[in-house]
This record gives structure tokens, C-alpha cells and sequence, in this order.
């Protein structure tokens, strides 16, 4: 009898701690969970700055870049005492006129050849200057038309405006003449000259002929890459 109600009383011990266990874990749990998110609220979440790109810079293309390649090439050729920046320059404002008037910047290169071999310091007899020898009167009203600033003849030995200005002036004849073979006429000989031998009957084919051979020559070269 008293056997039993010890194993009684140690029943109900054992089920009351059971209990308590019991209902403890949850309470745990429930703790830990609290704290798990304690430690994510406290915690910050390092932020991953992201460096923006510079646009990349458009290169010149394929094509023109070869072209670029081709009358540095040229221009290499003839005794200029113009420095390799120089020469990179030159070409560059060739291709830029050549785009804007709509011209192949090797014909370009071939009229720049027959006028002054690329000595932007040349002077002919008559007074033209450049490398695309143009009159100090003619130049200034060219720069006029243009909204260009005119700082005298010594803005003819600027090798930027100078091929500006005769780029200008080449489009500016072919308007008037119509073909491209009598407006190179008009630039060697000058464009009175030139109507009043249209008016003639007479063509003159010298001096047109003799760029085109230039140009077919610079074409079918290769270009020291």
C-alpha cells in the first residue's frame, strides 16, 4: 500500500514535470525566433555600391579608320617636315570636310597632292597659299560665306581651315559648273576664266585629268597599317 502511493505521487511529479517541459518549448522557440529576428533588424544589410560605366567613347569606324590609316600613309610619302600628330590631324580634317560635302576622302587627299604636295607652308606665284592654295581675297571671302573668322592670309596656313575653306569652295563650283571635272578646272584656273572658255566651246581637261590620276593611284594602294 505504501508502495503504491509513493508510485503514486512519483507519477504525478514525473507528469507535472513533463508538463512543464512541455509547455516551456514552445516558449523557447519562441524565443529564439525573437531574437533571429532581433538580430536580423539590428544587423544591416551592407548595400553593394555599383560604380556606373562611362559611356564608351565611339571610335572611328572600320572603314573610315582604314581610310584614316591610308592618307597618313600618303601624306608619309612627301617631304611635309609635319610631325606624326600632325600628319594624324591633317587626316582626320580631311575626313571630316570630305563627310560633310559628301566627297571621298582620297579624291580629297588626290586635289590636296596637286595643289601643294601636303606643304601647308607652299605659296604659288600667283599668291595662292596652303595646302589647298587659295588666294588671301579669295580665302577671305570664302571665310565670309562660310562664318569663318578671318585673321588675315595667315589663316590660309591653318591646315584645318585652309582644307575648310577649300572643301567649300570645290562644292560651291560644282554647283555652278555641274560636273566635278570642270568645277577642278574652275578651282586651278578660276571660275571667269573657266565660263568664258565654256562660252568658247573650249574644255580644258589638264588639270582635272591629272587629280583623278592621283586619285586612281591612292585607291588601288595599300595603306601601311
Amino acid at each position: 500500500m505504501t508502495f503504491s502511493i509513493y508510485r503514486f505521487r512519483f507519477n504525478i511529479i514525473t507528469l507535472i514535470i513533463a508538463g512543464v517541459v512541455f509547455l516551456s518549448v514552445p516558449v523557447q522557440v519562441g524565443m529564439a525566433n525573437e531574437v533571429r529576428n532581433k538580430s536580423k533588424r539590428v544587423v544591416p544589410i551592407k548595400k553593394v555600391s555599383v560604380q556606373k560605366q562611362k559611356p564608351l567613347k565611339q571610335g572611328i569606324p572600320i572603314v573610315e579608320n582604314k581610310i584614316h590609316a591610308k592618307i597618313k600613309s600618303v601624306i608619309t610619302d612627301y617631304k611635309t617636315g609635319l610631325n606624326d600628330n600632325e600628319k594624324d590631324q591633317i587626316s582626320k580634317f580631311i575626313l571630316k570636310q570630305s563627310k560633310k560635302y559628301g566627297y571621298d576622302p582620297l579624291f580629297l587627299t588626290a586635289l590636296i597632292i596637286t595643289e601643294s604636295s601636303f606643304n601647308h607652308r607652299a605659296k604659288s606665284k600667283v599668291g595662292a597659299l596652303g595646302l589647298m592654295q587659295i588666294r588671301p581675297r579669295t580665302g577671305k571671302a570664302l571665310a565670309t560665306e562660310a562664318n569663318m573668322k578671318w585673321r588675315g592670309k595667315h589663316t590660309l596656313y591653318h591646315p584645318e581651315n585652309n582644307i575648310a575653306l577649300g572643301s567649300y569652295y570645290l562644292s560651291k563650283l560644282i554647283k555652278r559648273f555641274g560636273d566635278m571635272k570642270t568645277a577642278l578646272e574652275a578651282y586651278n584656273h578660276g571660275p571667269t576664266r573657266t565660263a568664258r572658255h565654256l562660252r568658247r566651246g573650249k574644255r580644258t581637261k589638264k588639270y582635272s585629268g591629272k587629280v583623278f590620276a592621283i586619285y586612281n593611284q591612292i585607291r588601288l594602294a595599300k595603306a601601311d597599317l
